[in-house]
Parts: C-alpha cells; structure tokens; sequence
C-alpha cells in the first residue's frame, strides 16, 4: 500500500478529485472546523487539509507514505504554515496514550490494513475528554449496492489501494470508541466518537449516541 501511494502522490489530488466534487472538500471542511487543541491528523496525505483547520491548533500529521509526506511538507511551506509532519503508520502510533485532543482522518480507514487495529490506537492516544472525528465513504446501506460494492472491491484495492466495502460504524465501536454522533449521506459517513470510558450512559458495546440521515440515503438497508 506504502508504494502504491509514493508511486501516485505527484497526481494525487488529481486522482481524487472526483472525490471532492462528490462533496468530500465540504464535509471536510465542516468537520475541521470543530477541531480543537492539539490535534493528530491520521494519513495527512498531500496536505489538503492543512490550510483548513481553525487558528490555534497544533497539528501534528502522519502518513505511510514519504512520497505524499513530501507533497504535504511543500504545501504547509507555500501556505507558510507551522506543522509537524511525521512518517508513521496509525497501526502502530509513536506516540504516548492520552496525547492529543482531537484525532481526525478523512478518507483514511478504507485504505488502513486492519481498521479495527488502527482505531484502537486512535482510542489509545486521545485524551479521555478528547475526540475522535471521522469522514469516510463506506459500504452502502442499499443492500443491491452493498451487494455491488462487494463485488467492486477486490478490483478497485488492487488497483487504487481503498477498500470501498468498509463498515467503519462498526469498526469504530469495534476498536472501543463510542459513537456520539453520526452524519450520514449516501456512501459518506461524519463520525463524531470518543474514548468509551469517557462516556456517561453508554453500554459497554457502544453504539450511536445520535445520528442523522440527510435526504440522499433514505434507503434502510443498514450499514
């Protein structure tokens, strides 16, 4: 996956364009607004977020990848921004438990070899008053599409990378976190979690605290 996204990183943003028309760039925005504190940025990519966060936080980013590291480096440069960007892996976190306020990915889980693995150590590093905010297409509750999604996976990972089936939902309370809030609009998905212990009220298998379905996904197949 590491080579598969060195080896693109100089047309990425190109690539996923498609991506950001579908409506990526406004859920990302609407999610980083609500970034607060010392902020950890799982797969920060190119870059495109950076520009993008709220004035005062301290943002620290990683990626698999020293090729798109390289691309996000130049762009925080251009923008003249103060950011600290390291090559790591969300698997396996170099850093302390209870580290930062927020944890935020954005289309990043799809393309994570073990999820569930890799959410566990976000549950690890955020403050038990932090959060944990999410934006990520899943598979589709429209049990035809899902059933489509499925079939489509094995030839778009082998391709792009991204796994288009994920039930990140389910992942996210699988890892131990627990879901307060969730947005949900066609294949996109605006997660809002927390540290499971930090909870008042929830049971110990998590769940949704709330959620919303805007207009374009009103089928009820389930995630």
């Amino acid at each position: 996956m590491t080579a598969v996204y060195d080896r693109v990183s100089r047309f990425y943003d190109l690539y996923d364009a498609p991506m950001e028309v579908m409506g990526g760039r406004r859920r990302r925005e609407r999610l980083l607004n609500r970034v607060r504190g010392r902020t950890l940025e799982i797969g920060v990519g190119t870059g495109r977020n950076l520009g993008l966060y709220p004035p005062g936080v301290q943002i620290v980013g990683i990626d698999v990848s020293a090729g798109m590291l390289e691309r996000a480096r130049r762009r925080a440069r251009d923008q003249g921004l103060d950011v600290d960007l390291r090559l790591a892996d969300v698997q396996e976190l170099p850093f302390d438990d209870d580290s930062f306020d927020t944890v935020i990915a954005t289309c990043v889980f799809c393309s994570v070899a073990d999820p569930v693995a890799g959410l566990r150590e976000v549950a690890r590093v955020v403050r038990p008053d932090g959060q944990v905010l999410l934006l990520e297409h899943v598979r589709p509750r429209n049990r035809l599409m899902g059933w489509v999604f499925d079939r489509l996976t094995p030839l778009v990972s082998r391709l792009f990378g991204p796994e288009i089936n994920r039930r990140t939902e389910e992942n996210v309370t699988a890892a131990g976190l627990e879901i307060v809030d969730v947005r949900r609009s066609g294949i996109w998905r605006e997660i809002t979690a927390r540290p499971r212990s930090s909870a008042s009220g929830g049971d110990e298998a998590g769940g949704s605290a709330g959620a919303s379905d805007d207009s374009d996904d009103s089928d009820g197949a389930g995630t």
